[in-house]
């Protein structure tokens, strides 16, 4: 498995302290032909065999060899692929991978906002969020969006908690999305439905989350409240469309 990988998921080759992008085969594809990755401010240039050993050096570099630098683009890559398989918060990933790390290396990363930003960006492109509705009745929520997972080995929990299946007339359609376990220190359950003074109510969260509205003309923003009065309807707080 690739140690480094580029912003592409693209291969880069590390050979004494430099790293190299891929740039084409020879005539007969049975060599390599290898760029610095400071491509704009180097031409630095390697040959290698198809296995990627080295075979030699075509193009001296302009600027001196940085194994910090190397040893810190292998974290971002484990970093990312440990993004790509569970869905552990940024700042937990940033933790485990910064164990026994040198202070050089440690000077090379990112910081924990660029690494927020980088884990945010892998996840997106694995499981990309679907087209806003044009209208009420394109309206679909997939399956893999209403279940939460926190990482490997946890079972999934449900997040789209009550759907009321309604269409008012002014195209709403209410929704509550939360964990279960949000829900359950504040309210009894009973038959899978939230009970307060004995009248089940539609199961809400404890705090406020954020959900959507979609009307027949646009599709806006809004914030469902937890707040639990005497209409079992929540109070849908609209914003204005951007």
């Amino acid at each position: 498995m690739t140690e480094v990988e580029t912003n592409r998921q693209k291969e880069k080759l590390q050979n004494d302290g430099f790293l190299y992008i891929f740039d084409k085969f020879n005539v007969d594809i049975n060599m390599k032909f290898w760029r610095c990755e400071r491509k704009n401010e180097c031409r630095g240039r390697i040959h290698t065999d198809m296995n990627n050993n080295f075979v030699k050096m075509v193009t001296e570099h302009t600027h001196e060899a940085n194994i910090a630098n190397v040893k810190a683009k292998k974290i971002v890559t484990g970093i990312k692929r440990r993004a790509a398989e569970c869905m552990e918060l940024p700042s937990q990933l940033r933790a485990n991978a910064m164990v026994n790390v040198s202070t050089p290396v440690l000077a090379q990363l990112p910081s924990a906002n660029g690494i927020k930003k980088i884990v945010k960006r892998v996840r997106h492109e694995i499981v990309a969020a679907p087209p806003a509705p044009n209208s009420i009745h394109d309206l679909q929520i997939d399956q893999a969006y209403q279940v939460y997972k926190r990482g490997e080995g946890v079972e999934e929990e449900q997040y789209l908690l009550y759907d009321s299946g309604i269409f008012s007339p002014n195209g709403n359609h209410p929704q509550h999305r939360s964990r279960q376990k949000n829900l359950a220190p504040k309210y009894p359950r009973q038959n899978g439905r939230a009970k307060v003074g004995g009248s089940p109510l539609p199961v809400i969260s404890s705090r406020v989350v954020s959900s959507r509205v979609v009307s027949s003309r646009v599709v806006s923003s809004c914030v469902v409240s937890s707040r639990v009065v005497s209409s079992p309807k929540p109070k849908l707080v609209v914003s204005s469309p951007k």
